[in-house]
């Protein structure tokens, strides 16, 4: 599960390095096993204007989205939380998916030559 809030009109480097890695992290083989959830719904200042800023996060991460990762919006109820939980219980995980990260360093790929910690620079 990533969570990230929606109500930054850009998000810094630092939250963008942190996505980019987290889907090297986990890779396309792994998607349907993600759930990105974008939290700050509850907040006076979301508006239309924030609607295009799901638009642009869901294009952010669409590479895993198109291959199964689930998008949610966290509304800051407890049935909301109770709901993505439920959702990440009965999602039909594949056991025998490895996220990208291990299946590198099980090749014999250094730590630094990942993928993931090559999205850092």
């Amino acid at each position: 599960m990533y969570v990230d809030q929606i109500v930054d009109s850009r998000p810094s480097g630092t939250r963008i390095r942190r996505m980019r890695m987290f889907q090297s992290f986990c890779g396309v083989n792994a998607a349907k096993n993600v759930v990105f959830v974008t939290t700050m719904w509850d907040n006076p200042c979301v508006d239309a204007i924030n609607v295009e800023r799901e638009k642009l996060h869901k294009e952010r991460i669409a590479e895993l989205a198109d291959h199964g990762a689930a998008v949610t919006r966290f509304l800051n109820t407890s049935t909301s939380a109770r709901e993505i939980i439920e959702s990440l219980l009965h999602t039909d995980h594949h056991s025998s998916v490895v996220c990208q990260f291990a299946e590198e360093l099980a090749t014999g790929r250094l730590l630094k030559d990942t993928t993931a910690v090559q999205s850092l620079s």
